[in-house]
């Protein structure tokens, strides 16, 4: 969703193979794709100044897009299978992460330069990042061999890697997305939607199994 939140932006498809960037109001009019030729436009998101949006094309390296179709560019090509992007709250950075097999790292993408640096190395799955409101912390899923998802947070650079914000080793945890407050992660738990309250430590259920499965 752009940032004035009144234009969403998702991924059109006229068949499994091909997928372009689509834009629309929040209300659904005014629909129109910014990308052609099954370009791919896979996991968009709007630069804070709204001004562009950032996707992975097919080859999932990362390009830019001003918000009326031009100046349509690629930024970076990233060194393995990519997915997920999230802007620096200044939006001079973004971070993405990259998987392969079973193991996956987030890299810290210079937006002006192209040049990216790797902030994880663990022998794990490490993916799914969002950038806090405030830029001080990154959430993200990390998850090794076959065990469940947990939810850790770390610095911008990488270091201070936090014990996982989530303790039911039963359950699990993706998809972490920071309210436009900071005071609360909402996720992905056992097919449903929760809500982390950050000063609290406590997480309460927002939609359960019974609405659905997400």
């Amino acid at each position: 969703m752009s940032s004035d939140g009144l234009r969403i932006a998702l991924n059109g498809c006229s068949s499994l193979s091909t997928c372009d960037l689509w834009v629309m109001d929040v209300d659904g009019s005014n629909g129109r794709y910014l990308t052609t030729g099954s370009f791919g436009g896979w996991f968009p998101q709007w630069s804070p100044d709204g001004s562009s949006i950032a996707i992975f094309s097919n080859d999932f390296d990362i390009w830019l897009v001003g918000t009326d179709g031009s100046n349509l560019r690629e930024i970076h090509d990233a060194p393995r299978r990519a997915r997920y992007l999230s802007w620096s709250p200044d939006g001079l950075s973004i971070i993405y992460s990259t998987s392969f097999n079973q193991f996956g790292d987030i890299f810290l993408l210079d937006v002006q330069s192209g040049s990216a640096i790797q902030l994880t190395d663990d022998p794990a799955l490490e993916v799914q990042p969002d950038w806090s409101p405030n830029g001080s912390r990154i959430v993200y899923m990390s998850r090794a061999d076959d065990s469940a998802g947990s939810l850790f947070t770390m610095n911008p650079d990488g270091t201070d890697k936090r014990a996982p914000l989530t303790n039911d080793t039963g359950s699990d945890f993706q998809f972490p997305s920071w309210s436009p407050d900071g005071t609360e992660i909402a996720h992905w738990r056992d097919g449903e939607l929760w809500a982390y309250e950050i000063s609290s430590r406590a997480s309460r259920r927002v939609v359960g199994a019974d609405a659905g499965r997400i």
